[in-house]
């Protein structure tokens, strides 16, 4: 189906952690904010 109205790929988003790990993925709107500041949070504890 989503060929039939000339869709061939789905927006992804990936937000990794200060190591390069993926944490969180397919987040939108004010979800990407809390969890960007929730990882920042991390980093600076474990400084």
């Amino acid at each position: 189906m989503p060929e039939e109205w000339g869709i061939y790929a789905y927006p992804t988003t990936f937000l990794l952690d200060a190591e390069g790990k993926i944490r969180y993925k397919n987040l939108r709107g004010k979800r990407v904010e809390e969890k960007v500041a929730e990882l920042l949070g991390e980093n600076l504890n474990s400084d």
